[in-house]
C-alpha cells in the first residue's frame, strides 16, 4: 500500500555544486548531543555520498550515545562523531574510478554505518 501523501524530491540539479557544509547531530564526547554545521564529507575512491531522507533513531544509538559501545570494548568509536546506524537516501556523488558508484548515480539507496574489520566506527558519508 502506497501512501499519496509521502513524497521524496529526487530532484537534484547536477549542474549545482553540493554544499560544503550541513547541519548534523554531533556526539563531541561520550553522552552529549549537540546541534552543530559539519563539513559534507567528500567520496574516497570506491565511496558514494548519500543525500539522506530517512535515518532511524534506535536503542543502538541510544547505546552508542551513552557510551555502552566504548565502555564494553566493542567498538573504538573517535569524537567528536555522529550518532546513526542507518538509513535512506539518494547518491548525490562517488569518488575516483568507481563504475558501481557513477551507476548509482541518482538511485535510492539504503545503508548501514561503516564499521571497519578493527571494530571502528567511522560516520558515513551522507549530508542534510
Amino acid at each position: 500500500m502506497e501512501n499519496e501523501d509521502l513524497k521524496i524530491d529526487e530532484s537534484h540539479d547536477w549542474n549545482q555544486p553540493l554544499p560544503k557544509e550541513q547541519w548534523a547531530i554531533v556526539c563531541p564526547v561520550e553522552g552529549k548531543l549537540t546541534l552543530k554545521k559539519i563539513p559534507v564529507p567528500e567520496p574516497k575512491s570506491g565511496e558514494v555520498l548519500i543525500k539522506c531522507y530517512a535515518a532511524p533513531i534506535n536503542p543502538s544509538d541510544l547505546g552508542f550515545m551513552k557510551g555502552y559501545y566504548s565502555a564494553h570494548k566493542l567498538f573504538k568509536i573517535d569524537y567528536p562523531s555522529v550518532p546513526g546506524w542507518e538509513g535512506a537516501g539518494i547518491v548525490v556523488a562517488y569518488g575516483g574510478y568507481n563504475p558501481i558508484g557513477r551507476a548509482l548515480l541518482g538511485k535510492r539507496v539504503a545503508f548501514t554505518r561503516n564499521v571497519t574489520p578493527n571494530n571502528e566506527m567511522h560516520t558515513g558519508g551522507c549530508f542534510e
